[in-house]
C-alpha cells in the first residue's frame, strides 16, 4: 500500500496512545486492530466493547503479550465450550451402581465370613476366599470404568474474531512477523505508528503515531486490513491452543 497527500495529525513522545484509547472507548460500530503485542487489560477492554455490541477484529502474533505469562491474555480471548455425552452419562451411572453394589457385597460377605470363622473355624469357609477375590477384581474393573468414562467433549470459540499468525521460526519458514500497528475505529478514524496495543506502548514508551480521518487513506487501510486478515500465512489453531491452556476433565 502507498498513499500520499494524506491529511493527518502526528504525535511523537510518551502518551502516544492517549487519544487512541479515547477513540476506541468512544467507538460506536467497529474496532479493527493490528498489533503484534498486546496487554491483557487492553484485550479485556475489547471484550467489553464486544459485549456492548461493537464489532471487534484483531490481528496479532504468537508473541502476543508485552510481559509475563500469556495465559491470562489467552483466557480472555478464547472461550471453552463443553457438551455432555448423554449416552456416556447413562453408561457411567450403571458402572457406578454396579461397583457400589459389589463393594457392599464384599463388605457384608467378608463380615459374615469373618464372624463364622471366628465362631466355628472350619476349612470349608476358605472356599469363599477365591470367590471374594474374584468379586473384588470385578469391583475394581467397574470402578475403573466409572472413573475413566468420558462424559464431556470440549471445543473452543473466540470471544470476537481474531487471527494469531505464527512467527517465521514457528511457521516452518512460511511465517512472517507482522510488525505493523494499525488501529481503525468505526471505519472513520485510523492510527498508524510504532505503538503496540499495550500499556507501555500507549503511555510509557517514547512512540510515534499518526492519526487520520482521510477517507481515501481509510479505504486503502481497510483493504489492507482485510487482505491481511484473510492471509493464508500459518496461524495458531484455536482448538489446539485452547486444549493447551484449559483443563479438560473427562467427567
Amino acid at each position: 500500500m502507498f498513499s500520499n497527500g494524506v491529511k493527518c495529525d502526528i504525535y511523537i513522545g510518551q502518551g502516544a496512545g492517549k487519544k487512541l484509547l479515547g477513540d476506541i472507548s468512544d467507538a460506536r460500530q467497529s474496532i479493527k486492530i493490528v498489533s503484534p503485542y498486546l496487554s491483557p487489560s487492553f484485550t479485556k477492554s475489547l471484550i467489553e466493547k464486544k459485549k456492548q455490541g461493537i464489532e471487534v477484529y484483531l490481528i496479532t502474533m504468537d508473541k502476543i503479550e508485552d510481559h509475563g505469562n500469556n495465559k491470562d491474555l489467552v483466557y480472555n480471548l478464547i472461550n471453552q465450550n463443553r457438551e455432555t455425552i448423554e449416552d456416556a452419562v447413562i453408561k457411567r451411572a450403571k458402572f457406578k451402581k454396579r461397583y457400589r453394589f459389589l463393594l457392599l457385597f464384599l463388605i457384608i460377605a467378608s463380615s459374615i465370613m469373618g464372624y463364622l470363622t471366628y465362631q466355628a473355624p472350619q476349612e470349608k469357609y476358605l472356599i469363599a476366599i477365591p470367590i471374594l477375590f474374584l468379586v473384588f477384581i470385578l469391583y475394581l474393573v467397574y470402578r475403573n470404568y466409572y472413573r475413566n468414562t468420558r462424559i464431556y467433549n470440549y471445543w473452543y470459540s473466540q470471544y470476537f474474531p481474531f487471527k494469531v499468525f505464527l512467527s517465521p521460526e514457528k511457521g516452518s519458514g512460511r511465517g512472517k512477523f507482522i510488525h505493523s500497528k494499525i488501529f481503525i475505529i468505526d471505519d472513520e478514524i485510523a492510527y498508524l505508528g510504532s505503538l503496540n496495543f499495550t500499556y507501555n506502548g500507549s503511555r510509557g514508551n517514547h512512540e510515534t503515531r499518526v492519526r487520520t480521518t482521510d477517507s481515501k487513506a481509510l479505504n486503502e487501510l481497510l483493504i489492507e486490513f482485510e487482505d491481511l486478515y484473510e492471509s493464508s500465512a500459518p496461524q495458531i489453531d484455536i482448538q489446539q491452543w485452547g486444549k493447551s491452556i484449559y483443563p479438560e476433565p473427562i467427567n
